[in-house]
């Protein structure tokens, strides 16, 4: 046998340092695009999806549902208390809307952007006309006649509209990235920063006194102009090739079960039952953490919210080393375990609405998001390579849809369950001041609403800690 020191020997250790050699840096260009991608995706979702309770809460459209629901539907009126609250309440249905949307579409978009088109073309042309649904509900709100019963329900399906539009984008900017991006773990991170920076761009623009500070529907100006600039760009990304073109096609793959089929490797049906578990709870931060903030008295609550992503710039840039240190398995339980501690934050700062506890429990956003979907992503992007689109489909379908769709309505009953209505009586005038009507004053006890989001995200790390075994996957996945 050939020892290293042996030209034999030299060859076969040149050999395998060739193999093991880390493959060459992503081009400049193509980084320089991908990140522009991110930037805008999450400058379009960003520019609405936190701030629109702040602006909904200024007009009368919540009230407005309510009644329109009551007189539509009666039989809502005999359903239990929760479940009345849950369908009449405005909010829990335009927080609805992704999570329903990412259950409608991302399998069937995926599984077209797998086989029929260019992925990068799918996601111009979906962004386009999102971008039509956008400035549909800035035409509406602002045309609309006062008292039009009509106005809420439409509304909420416009917006449905917009969402069918931007969810299945989630998974395809994922597929366009991992067919360019050389070193997943170093490059992927660094990309996916510049989608944190966009979300933060749009929280400051939506925030500024020409967009209303978050309290106007002027923050749908911004949503289009996004997602059309977006959706013009996506054209000239790196050409993105369906990986499955020109191979047969059976009815399975038409219906996307091929990425179901996953779920029978144990690893990946732990790992899907654990984020679904995760974005159950993480619904209630997203319907709720900007009213929160705006309990805590902080003067700009769409600028404060920013500090989360704020939080997600250092751990996005600090990833690869946590890969390379932890792997995925201790990535995703310290991000589950930190959903647990953030609310326990917010639960103690709750009753004093303790600005320094709010602070923290937002800059904690980071590590509980990022380390969560992007080593998501990249988990699901190596354990199903043959059907890369499908799968990053199905996981958006799992946490943006199925979790967040079950979330923002327990998590919706939650919060009823804990909201007092009091009426303070009207005054009448006096010598030395006017009349005051009656008014309602409407209290959430806060930290009884954080808790049991913290029992969700408990089980979810326990599960997941215990049964889920971190390895290198099969050649072309696990499929």
């Amino acid at each position: 046998m050939s020892s290293p020191e042996t030209p034999a020997g030299n060859a076969v250790a040149g050999t395998v340092a060739a193999v093991d050699a880390p493959p060459e840096k992503t081009p400049h260009t193509i980084f320089a695009a991908l990140a522009a991608m991110f930037f805008l995706q999450l400058f379009v979702w960003g520019a609405w999806y936190v701030t629109i309770p702040l602006w909904l809460a200024k007009t009368t459209l919540p009230a407005d549902f309510t009644a329109w629901v009551a007189g539509a539907f009666p039989f809502v009126a005999g359903l239990p208390a929760w479940l009345n609250a849950a369908l009449t309440n405005l909010y829990t249905w335009v927080y609805t809307v992704c999570p329903l949307s990412a259950i409608i579409s991302p399998l069937f978009l995926g599984m077209v952007a797998d086989r029929f088109f260019a992925p990068h073309k799918v996601y111009a042309v979906l962004h386009l006309i999102g971008a039509g649904f956008a400035l549909a509900v800035l035409a509406l709100i602002s045309n609309a006649g006062a008292g039009d019963t009509w106005l809420a329900p439409v509304f909420v399906l416009l917006l449905l509209g917009h969402a069918l539009c931007y969810m299945p984008t989630l998974a395809l900017a994922n597929t366009v990235a991992f067919q360019h991006v050389r070193r997943l773990e170093t490059e992927f991170p660094i990309i996916r920063v510049f989608g944190t920076f966009g979300w933060i761009a749009a929280g400051l623009v939506v925030g500024m006194p020409l967009f209303g500070e978050g309290f106007t529907v002027a923050q749908f100006q911004v949503v289009a102009g996004a997602a059309v600039i977006l959706g013009v760009f996506a054209f000239f990304l790196p050409k993105t090739v369906p990986p499955l073109k020109g191979k047969q096609t059976n009815i399975k793959e038409l219906l996307g079960v091929e990425a179901v089929s996953l779920l029978k490797d144990r690893n990946f049906a732990v790992f899907m039952l654990c984020s679904l578990l995760i974005t159950v709870s993480l619904a209630g931060y997203f319907s709720s953490a900007a009213e929160f903030v705006n309990y805590a008295k902080f003067d700009n609550p769409a600028a404060t919210m920013t500090l989360g992503q704020v939080s997600e710039v250092f751990f996005m840039l600090a990833m690869p080393l946590f890969f390379a240190r932890l792997g995925i398995k201790k990535m995703l339980v310290i991000s589950m375990a930190m959903w647990l501690l953030r609310y326990g934050v917010f639960a103690t700062a709750a009753d004093g609405g303790v600005k320094w506890l709010v602070i923290l429990g937002l800059l904690m956003h980071g590590i509980c998001y990022d380390f969560f979907f992007v080593a998501g992503f990249i988990y699901v992007d190596r354990a199903a390579a043959r059907v890369r689109a499908q799968a990053q489909a199905f996981f958006v379908l799992i946490t943006q849809g199925v979790g967040m769709i079950i979330g923002m309505h327990l998590c919706g009953a939650i919060k009823t369950a804990n909201t007092t209505v009091t009426t303070v009586a009207a005054q009448a005038a006096t010598a030395t001041s006017p009349a005051v009507p009656a008014t309602t004053v409407t209290t959430v006890a806060w930290a009884a609403t954080w808790l049991p989001l913290a029992g969700m995200a408990l089980v979810a790390t326990v599960l997941f800690a215990l049964f889920f075994k971190e390895h290198e996957p099969r050649r072309g996945g696990i499929a």
